[in-house]
């Protein structure tokens, strides 16, 4: 084999005769200048200006060799090649290196990244100075209200935070709501459901009984109308929070709903409680009213099934049977007539069906213990069933028959009743409907139907025994009338009489005027209801007084419907007033000095008119 040396050694030799170029600090001569500053063994063929270790320009911090795409400066979660270019908030951080690019109060961190957009306005939240875009600047949401600046309602009420901060979009600026308590008012209907077209404004017309409300209720009221309920008890019944009576009635919405648990959405039953007693027939003959009004005591009398003493404590709504002792002692009894007298028992007269007794008291504050009072006897005078019994304070007592002209009369202090159907000194007498008795001195009405109308007063100088005067109330001649009476009802401010005219067919009624004589009937103020019902039937069967007002009470008599008739002017002049639609004959009315009056009538009706 041969070896080409020569050609080797010429080579080696050429190089040893060309040292070349070294300029920098490796042991190869270079070919080309080594410009750059780094330490590696050759010339760069880019510009390498950072302040790194690697070998070629980056546009990043870190060792490796390439440009780092995720880099993220001030760690918010941008990532800086994503960040504008440039200082959004102006606080001369930028936003590569501002954890708050907005400046809103809420790190860029917290805003939800590049694509979160709150309001979708098209800005993201990191960037959006108002990110739920309710018109209160996030910051302000952080700083001052402590509102959810990513959520626009931030107690969900139905109102933006701005208009509940009248910061944005109060047409009312002059008042707002909690925007962190959805019920700012506390009455149970939320911020947004009162301010129902949502501009932060509370508009309505407040109702009364003449006029509707209309409009919203209002949001920073408990009770918008001033009623008494709160607007959200208002919705729970049916009624308006801004009508202070919404059925126009006459009575406002919590009287109706609270204290008389009448419906408030019936003008009707604004005035009236109806209940049912258990003495039903073609009337109630008699009742009795105590405890103001919780306590009421009905007879079952001349035509009811079945027969006793019923007794409501708890306004009419539940009866029972009268407690007494022996038990059940008035089951058979037809109860004509009640009274409470002074010496506080309950008076019971009528007939025992089953027996003789006439009159028992009842003491119902000794377990209903029975007392004789009167029993038949064998005597026309005494035999009668008793349609009336009353007793004076000092004891004296009196009973008039329910069908004849006979009256029995007991001195107090005696032990035996007296005939006293001769009551007027002598002079004869009349027949008794009703008797009522004030002070000492008794009253009576009545008549028969071929008789003059009778009201029977005490006799001017006092009476020796039992007296009565007899006032024919018909005046004489042309102008005449036969009539009967049937109730009369006494107090301090004179005597109501009522009953009917039989030859026209027409309720009457006669009222004394204070300061008149009584015993001249042309002074009395007289009404007959065919001057305002002409054509129609009608009679009265009641009267009552309940403050100054005069009340009449019966029937249409053909139809029996229900009748009333009131005067507020001392019977001068009257009007119609109607009970609830479906009541029959009305027999028995009591007033109060509050206006509120009771009334018992056919068919178990018992109803109470409050005022």
């Amino acid at each position: 084999m041969r070896i080409k040396l020569p050609i080797l050694l010429l080579a080696l030799s050429a190089c040893k005769d060309d040292p070349g170029v070294d300029t920098d600090t490796d042991p190869v001569v270079d070919t080309d200048t080594d410009t750059d500053t780094d330490t590696d063994t050759d010339t760069d063929t880019d510009t390498d200006t950072d302040s790194d270790a690697d070998t070629d320009a980056d546009a990043d911090t870190d060792a490796d060799t390439d440009t780092d795409v995720n880099s993220d400066t001030d760690g918010d979660g941008i990532l800086d090649v994503d960040e504008a270019a440039g200082d959004t908030d102006g606080d001369g951080t930028p936003d590569v290196e501002d954890t708050d690019d907005d400046g809103d109060g809420v790190l860029t961190a917290d805003e939800g990244g590049l694509n979160q957009d709150t309001d979708g306005n098209g800005t993201p939240d990191y960037l959006d100075a108002d990110d739920d875009g309710d018109g209160i600047p996030t910051l302000d949401e952080v700083t001052t209200w402590t509102t959810n600046p990513f959520d626009p309602d931030t107690d969900g009420d139905g109102l933006s935070d701005g208009v509940e901060t009248s910061v944005s979009g109060d047409a009312d600026p002059t008042t707002s709501t909690d925007p962190l308590d959805a019920d700012t008012d506390g009455d149970g209907l939320s911020d947004g459901d009162e301010d129902a077209d949502g501009d932060g404004a509370w508009t309505a017309t407040i109702g009364d009984s003449d006029t509707d409300g209309t409009g919203e209720s209002d949001p920073n009221a408990l009770d918008t109308d001033g009623d008494g309920l709160s607007d959200g008890d208002e919705i729970t019944a049916g009624t308006s929070p801004v009508d202070t009576d919404t059925d126009n009635g006459d009575v406002d919405d919590y009287t109706e709903v609270i204290d008389r648990l009448t419906d408030p959405l019936d003008p009707f039953d604004d005035h009236w409680l109806v209940y049912s007693h258990p003495c039903v027939g073609s009337r109630t003959d008699t009742m009795w009213v105590e405890d103001a009004g919780q306590t009421v005591w009905v007879g079952c009398g001349t035509t009811t099934n079945p027969e006793g003493l019923k007794v409501s404590i708890d306004g009419g709504l539940t009866w029972s049977d009268a407690t007494t002792s022996p038990a059940n002692f008035l089951t058979t009894w037809r109860v004509n007539d009640l009274f409470r007298a002074a010496d506080g028992l309950l008076y019971v007269a009528g007939n025992d069906t089953q027996g003789s007794g006439r009159v028992i008291s009842l003491d119902t504050a000794n377990g209903g213990a029975i007392g004789e009072v009167f029993t038949a006897g064998n005597f026309t005078w005494n035999s009668f069933t008793v349609g009336t019994f009353r007793k004076t304070p000092a004891g004296d007592m009196a009973a008039e028959s329910l069908n004849g002209y006979d009256v029995i009369y007991k001195a107090a202090g005696t032990a035996d009743w007296v005939d006293a159907g001769d009551w007027e000194n002598g002079n004869g007498s009349y027949q008794t409907l009703d008797m009522e008795i004030f002070g000492e001195d008794f009253y009576g009405v009545g008549s028969t139907i071929s008789q003059p109308p009778v009201v029977q007063l005490p006799p001017v100088g006092g009476r020796t025994g039992f007296e009565m005067v007899g006032v024919e109330m018909s005046p004489p001649g042309l102008f005449a009338f036969d009539g009967e009476l049937w109730d009369v009802h006494v107090d301090a401010d004179g005597v109501i009489a009522v009953g009917v005219n039989q030859e026209s067919n027409a309720a009457v009624a006669y009222v004394s005027v204070d300061g008149s004589d009584m015993y001249d009937y042309s002074t009395w103020n007289f009404f007959q209801a065919d001057s305002l019902i002409p054509g129609d039937p009608t009679w009265f069967r009641g009267s009552c007084r309940a403050g100054s007002r005069i009340i009449a009470v019966g029937e249409y008599s053909q139809t029996q419907d229900s009748l009333m008739m009131v005067s507020d002017d001392g019977g001068l002049t009257w009007a119609e007033e109607f009970f609830p639609p479906g009541t029959t004959a009305v027999q028995v009315c009591k007033g109060e000095a509050d206006g509120t009056i009771r009334f018992a009538g056919a068919d178990g009706f018992y109803g109470v008119y409050l005022p």
